[in-house]
């Protein structure tokens, strides 16, 4: 009998046309192209201090504080280049545009 390990990295979501209209809510201008582009820069930004969270794991209030105070921890960080505001502002997009949560678990 054998067992099957899954790896516990987080396979973030692939934005679609759906959540774009759901996006537009927050971000009227919103684009799929802004969406995967924000995607790209969770993965190449996030990856190199830790794994990736599931955009669902926080909430749009705590994305929106999460992803600046660790764009400011990566910038004192050795070998790290500053995350530059825009980029910031795309991973934050993504990140509260895929997320469901409404409530912060206390």
């Amino acid at each position: 009998m054998s067992l099957l390990i899954s790896a516990c990295a987080v396979r973030p979501a692939q934005p679609t046309e759906a959540d774009v209209l759901r996006a537009t809510e927050m971000y009227p201008d919103i684009t799929l192209d802004q969406l995967n582009k924000g995607l790209d820069y969770y993965k190449q930004y996030c990856t190199p201090c830790h794994k990736l969270k599931d955009p669902n794991s926080e909430t749009v209030a705590d994305w929106q504080k999460i992803v600046p105070a660790m764009a400011k921890k990566a910038g004192r960080a050795e070998d790290i280049a500053d995350i530059p505001e825009d980029v910031q502002l795309s991973i934050t997009r993504y990140l509260t545009t895929m997320t469901t949560r409404t409530v912060s678990a206390q």
